[in-house]
């Protein structure tokens, strides 16, 4: 994948230099269609409190063994509208865009057993999923020959899902806890744009995402005082390769 961004890059800046025109109009809607490839990361941020329930290394064990950060690797598409103006060599608008992919995240700790109650274990799963996000984004770009190189900065939004389950055999006590919420985020990249012939043109992107704490919800092990602080912070790095119409 890196490889192929990094020839398209080479590519469009070899065009660029041996075209005859210093820039060309970039100015108008447009409308624009991508395949995006995201490494998505979620930073588990769930605390425990001990309360009357958990002893000795309980805490630290749940926490190293069931709470841990959940990487995943994701494609996706992107469809985009947007509208350029343009001043001589500089091109500022505004760009609304919606990414459709199956964005899940989970993990399973499996059976682990407590060390101050060795005949027992517990099981920690965590899911995080969604499937879209639309970013507004503000653009700023210089064009030079054939091409525009441009910055993209502005709000994000996803409605996210969180399930949080605790399994235990000590005293067959389950602890669950799950919600979903439309999420506020941000979102900053850069990107190429190359012009083709009748209005068309190809673009690669790259684009930073960050959600931050998902969730904050508290709730206490039924029938004791031990509770769960369910917090997530989730980031996205995406790379994108599209076509663009303008109008």
């Amino acid at each position: 994948m890196y490889r192929v961004i990094a020839l398209f890059i080479f590519l469009m800046l070899f065009n660029s230099l041996n075209a005859d025109d210093s820039y060309q109009n970039w100015e108008g809607k447009y409308f624009a269609i991508a395949y995006n490839y995201n490494h998505g990361k979620i930073n588990d941020k769930t605390k425990i409190f001990d309360g009357n329930y958990y002893t000795g290394d309980d805490n630290a064990l749940i926490s190293s063994k069931g709470l841990k950060d959940i990487s995943e690797n994701i494609h996706g598409a992107t469809i985009s509208l947007g509208y350029n103006k343009q001043n001589e060599s500089l091109v500022y608008g505004v760009e609304l865009d919606l990414s459709i992919a199956n964005y899940t995240y989970e993990n399973n700790s499996g059976n682990i057993r407590y060390n101050t109650l060795p005949g027992s274990t517990f099981n920690v799963n965590t899911k995080i999923e969604h499937d879209w996000i639309t970013n507004l984004q503000a653009k700023v770009g210089y064009a030079h020959k054939s091409s525009m190189y441009y910055l993209v900065a502005g709000p994000s939004l996803a409605k996210i899902d969180y399930e949080f389950i605790k399994s235990d055999t000590a005293f067959n006590i389950d602890f669950k806890q799950s919600n979903n919420e439309l999420k506020l985020g941000w979102n900053a990249g850069l990107g190429i744009e190359h012009k083709l012939k009748n209005n068309w043109a190809i673009k690669i992107e790259y684009l930073y995402t960050n959600f931050s704490n998902i969730g904050k919800d508290v709730k206490n092990l039924s029938g004791y005082t031990a509770k769960y602080t369910n917090e997530y912070d989730y980031e996205i790095n995406t790379f994108t390769i599209g076509i663009v119409k303008r109008f």
